[in-house]
């Protein structure tokens, strides 16, 4: 079992049980967005996620989560089976999503929602942290369903409790 051996490709809609497994893996951890199984695949659907197996065995995960109108586009929803873990994966599907997100998105800012797992990747591989001000609203509107949804103080910006960085210089590999 090596990073070598991992085979990264470009989900679609035929890919049902990853999409059940990826949902799974959201959804049993607190600190990310759940997903049912059919957002994962409309996702799929879309071309916006990047899979990655060992053999037959899905491990790891990464995905255009949301597409803005104002030319920004998330990163996000970045998984990797515990089993793989600390081996490269998370950082090589990164890659892997940012080449594929700027061929399909020339114009668009690619951003990243970091939780306090995925937060110091983003920070290894360059990636400069924002402020919550940086980004528009329509990109905070998924904290409204979030487990862990700060409070809005009027009169101050949104703080969010997870970290947003901007991925414009990290390199595709």
């Amino acid at each position: 079992m090596g990073k070598e051996n991992i085979q990264f490709i470009v989900a679609d809609a035929t890919h049902i049980d990853a999409a059940k497994k990826v949902s799974d893996w959201v959804s049993s951890n607190d600190a990310m967005l759940p997903k049912s199984p059919e957002q994962v695949l409309e996702n799929f659907s879309t071309g916006h996620a990047v899979i990655g197996y060992d053999g037959t065995a899905l491990v790891v995960h990464a995905a255009l989560t949301q597409v803005n109108s104002d030319q920004t586009a998330e990163v996000g929803s970045l998984f990797t089976e515990e089993t793989h873990r600390h081996m490269g994966l998370a950082r090589e599907a990164v890659h892997v999503l940012l080449e594929h997100g700027r061929n399909l998105y020339p114009d668009h800012t690619l951003y990243a929602i970091a939780n306090e797992r995925s937060a110091p990747l983003f920070q290894k591989m360059g990636a400069r942290e924002m402020q919550t001000d940086e980004l528009g609203d329509e990109v905070w509107a998924s904290c409204d369903t979030c487990p862990r949804k700060p409070e809005r103080v009027e009169g101050c910006p949104f703080k969010c409790c997870d970290t947003p960085f901007d991925l414009t210089h990290v390199k595709s590999e």
